[in-house]
């Protein structure tokens, strides 16, 4: 089966439609390492990125495809699934695995309770089943747990405030075949610790649960999670795997429920609820790549925490969350209000956990699209030369930001906002908004006023790279204002060789790092 995952207009008559599939396994013998190609013998069905990693097919089974293929429809013709024709690739097992159907059911209890309480999640399959269960926080894993006469239990877990929609998945064994639970929707009302920090907003709100955080860490711990306010520090973030650069701060994994918990609520008053989302969908990416490669420090555990600075509410001191795919940047207290440098991307695109499909990197993702395929062929906003990653990213030497301050371009920006029809100039202002309205409403707030400012707006610049598709590697579009910068870039697959993933950049020209360090 396909599910569309999005489309957009390409021309008079073509439209790019992007879909999900799985695979299924006919044989009573496992398969690993699955990679479709399709292809179509339809030509008004061009293939545009036709090669899925399916990953591991159980025996007589079916596996989520782990990325998407794209197909080009002229809209003048009907288009026919049975046009496309799929060959597979990959390695048999040399042990069987069950086919029998294994109901998972899962129950939280409490199902609602007050920050701070722990609950215990369960799963009860058959009694025969054996195996292990993880249990799932979205696309996040909270623990895995060893079936025994049928049940399997995580006990003493926090949540931070909000609504958790719990699954379980389980593993199979020579029984049973791989299954999940539905969701199990649990409410974590804020009290307890958070309670203390009632009222409050803006920075006094992130100062007050930053010291939260501290009062349940051990003094070791602090000591690791607070770093002196200096350049070298701030600017100590990467997109890379930890196995090439170290983090600032304690890593997620080191932490125990309760102190996870309550970084979580930290990051969630420092981001919008999409912001928080976007910081969960991309940790559970990585955690994907981490079931393929545990070679390079993949995973949503190693995310990490840092103070660079101690927490004011009248001193100058940044609060960064980083890992592999996230660095967030946000100064407060310093020459100006300030959320950058904010790295994002995501492999895979598309992130399938328990029959729900996660996006990290939804609405940036939709507005890069919508914003290419509006100025795509105009010659004015071709950009020179070729793009194999963002351009205000890290030093290739340092693998961080030594690159900082960055030395922006001043001629062959590409196209002027006021040359842009007001449809465009509306896309325009929606990529910006995508990556600001991650932060914190007040931030957020003032820093589109900065962007959208009319005589800002009037300096603003867009620009593109590719062909257009944002499926290519190299494809590539950019927003350059007088403050605001975002990149987004399209790099083959890492992991995933025969897929593509992105990378996005927003930095601000005059606030990066509170603009504190800017004559260093």
């Amino acid at each position: 089966p396909y599910t569309l995952q999005s489309s957009y207009r390409v021309s008079a008559y073509q439209y790019n439609y992007i879909y999900t599939t799985n695979v299924a396994n006919t044989s009573t013998m496992l398969d690993s390492n699955v990679i479709g190609t399709v292809t179509s013998s339809n030509p008004n069905t061009a293939i545009v990125s036709g090669s899925v990693e399916f990953g591991t097919a159980p025996a007589l089974g079916s596996t989520s495809g782990l990325t998407t293929f794209t197909i080009q429809q002229d809209r003048r013709y009907a288009f026919s699934p049975s046009s496309l024709s799929w060959a597979f690739t990959g390695s048999t097992g040399t042990s069987t695995v069950g086919t029998g159907a294994a109901s998972v059911n899962i129950n939280a209890s409490p199902t609602s309770a007050s920050y701070g309480t722990a609950i215990t999640i369960s799963a009860t399959l058959s009694s025969t089943a054996t195996g292990t269960v993880t249990f799932f926080d979205g696309p996040v894993p909270l623990g895995t747990a060893t079936l025994s006469a049928g049940s399997a239990n995580l006990a003493g877990i926090v949540l931070p405030p909000g609504t958790h929609n719990l699954t379980a998945v389980y593993s199979g064994d020579t029984t049973f075949a791989s299954s999940y639970s539905s969701q199990d929707p649990v409410t974590i009302t804020s009290a307890g610790a958070v309670a203390n920090c009632a009222g409050m907003q803006e920075n006094a709100l992130v100062v007050c649960l930053a010291n939260a955080f501290e009062a349940t860490l051990t003094s070791s711990q602090i000591s690791t999670l607070q770093l002196s306010y200096t350049l070298a520090n701030a600017e100590h973030w990467s997109n890379l795997p930890i196995s090439i650069i170290a983090r600032n701060g304690l890593s997620f994994g080191s932490l125990s429920s309760t102190q996870l918990a309550a970084a979580q609520a930290l990051a969630q008053a420092a981001m919008s609820a999409q912001g928080y989302e976007r910081l969960q969908n991309i940790r559970g990416a990585d955690n994907l790549l981490s079931v393929y490669n545990t070679s390079m420090g993949f995973g949503s555990g190693n995310y990490y925490v840092a103070f660079i600075g101690t927490p004011s509410t009248s001193n100058p001191w940044q609060l960064q969350f980083a890992g592999h795919h996230f660095a967030f940047n946000h100064t407060f207290n310093g020459k100006y209000i300030s959320a950058t440098p904010y790295f994002i991307g995501t492999e895979p695109t598309v992130v399938p956990v328990a029959g729900t499909n996660y996006l990290p990197l939804k609405g940036p993702q939709t507005a890069a699209y919508d914003l290419t395929r509006s100025i795509y062929g105009n010659s004015a906003a071709l950009l020179s030369g070729t793009f194999d990653d963002v351009v205000a990213g890290v030093s290739s030497s340092t693998d961080i930001d030594t690159n900082y301050p960055i030395n922006y371009p001043t001629t062959g920006r590409g196209l002027l906002y006021s040359s842009l029809t007001q449809a465009q100039q509306a896309q325009v202002k929606a990529m910006i908004e995508a990556w600001c309205t991650d932060m914190d409403s007040t931030t957020s707030a003032s820093l589109l006023s900065a962007y959208e400012d009319a005589s800002a707006l009037a300096q603003t610049y867009v620009g593109y790279s590719g062909d257009g598709t944002l499926t290519t590697q190299g494809d590539y579009i950019r927003v350059d204002g007088p403050r605001v910068w975002i990149e987004f870039v399209v790099q083959n697959g890492i992991v995933f060789t025969s897929s593509y993933h992105y990378h996005t950049i927003w930095r601000d020209k005059t606030a990066d790092y509170g603009g504190d360090f800017a004559s260093n």
